[in-house]
């Protein structure tokens, strides 16, 4: 194959992934590159084009964030048929940019650029309150151009749902001020848990032997919540997708008769954890659960998707939200173990008391 012709199959779109998110083709499209500190992907960005166009690859050392090399190649014709194969030239952080169409529509190229999306911008971590890992992918764009840079991202999610990969929402941060004073927005969004195992076999993190090893314990844990969900009481599984969200708690403004029913569930069913992350109720009246969970939702904005089967007949409400727990604390809720009295917006109200003596037996 020459510089002067181009076939669209799976290398080129490894490459068109390569260089939209790791690498770099110039405004003037005389050159392209790959910047990395592993030299597993700069060996396969050279295999590529190497085999694609015979250029001769020149490594350099890197700048940027830590220590890395940079992998680049100087030919004009190659240059611009990359362009027109759809890689983003110049500053792609300030120029518009979508998913290539022919990349977009085909299963197997969508596949080879999504996976070396993830290897470039993908994260795994594993969650601190629960037994869970989130894929993410994290990438930045000029506040100015933040619309298509939600387009952009929004073919990725879409491309995933074709293998049948579900996602959160997008969410929006501020991520920098660049030198040039440009701001930039950071656009993040999440695999759901659900689909780890399914984005294990089918996409993983290219090249990337460490995330990869996550993954796959990840999978694994996906797969036993799964079978795990079979067996849990449902409340809404449509509210599954605000886990991923991230959705801040609202604090009520006012003390009443459910926050009261509130204090009382957790009092006599459940508690609040000693880091104030989590709080939760165990039983095996469903109408309890439910109830304890329209009140999360009602006063505190947070969707309760589940129970957890924790016997033959019992079940876990659990909720983790480090605002809530420090909203029950300031307003009273007694520390494990203590003797601390019912808080007086309770004992004091008759209304409110009423509703809490409902549901348990706490002497005053």
């Amino acid at each position: 194959m020459t510089a002067d012709t181009l076939v669209l199959d799976e290398d080129l779109a490894k490459l068109v992934s390569y260089l939209t998110f790791d690498g770099h083709l110039g405004k003037n499209l005389s050159r392209f590159y790959l910047s990395s500190s592993n030299f597993v992907f700069l060996k396969d960005f050279e295999k590529i084009v190497v085999s694609k166009f015979g250029l001769k690859p020149h490594y350099e050392q890197g700048t940027g964030f830590g220590f890395s090399y940079k992998c680049r190649f100087y030919s004009s014709k190659v240059a611009k048929l990359l362009f027109e194969a759809g890689v983003p030239k110049g500053d792609k952080m300030l120029v518009p940019f979508r998913v290539p169409a022919w990349i977009k529509t085909n299963r197997v190229f969508s596949k080879a650029y999504l996976s070396i999306a993830f290897q470039c911008e993908g994260w795994i971590s594993k969650s601190t309150s629960f037994n869970s890992y989130l894929v993410s992918f994290h990438l930045n764009k000029d506040e100015l151009l933040l619309d298509d840079g939600i387009s952009f991202i929004n073919d990725l999610k879409e491309m995933l749902l074709n293998f049948g990969i579900k996602t959160s929402n997008v969410i929006i941060q501020n991520a920098n001020l660049r030198k040039d004073g440009h701001r930039t927005k950071s656009m993040i969004f999440g695999v759901r848990t659900r689909s780890n195992s399914l984005f294990q076999k089918e996409i993983r993190f290219g090249l990337d032997n460490r995330k990869n090893l996550v993954l796959e314990k990840a999978a694994l844990v996906a797969e036993r919540k799964v079978q795990a969900w079979d067996n849990a009481f449902w409340i809404d599984k449509n509210a599954l997708e605000f886990l991923y969200d991230k959705r801040r708690a609202v604090l009520p403004n006012s003390l009443d008769v459910d926050l009261a029913k509130l204090f009382a569930y957790l009092l006599r069913y459940g508690g609040l954890s000693k880091n104030l992350k989590q709080f939760y109720i165990i039983s095996s009246s469903t109408e309890l659960i439910l109830d304890f969970a329209r009140i999360v939702l009602l006063k505190f904005n947070l969707p309760v998707p589940y129970a957890r089967k924790k016997s033959l007949k019992s079940y876990q409400c659990f909720v983790s939200c480090v605002a809530v727990g420090r909203w029950l604390k300031a307003n009273g809720f007694p520390s494990r173990n203590s003797t601390d009295a019912i808080p007086a917006w309770i004992s004091d109200d008759p209304e409110n008391l009423k509703a809490f003596l409902s549901i348990t037996n706490h002497k005053l």
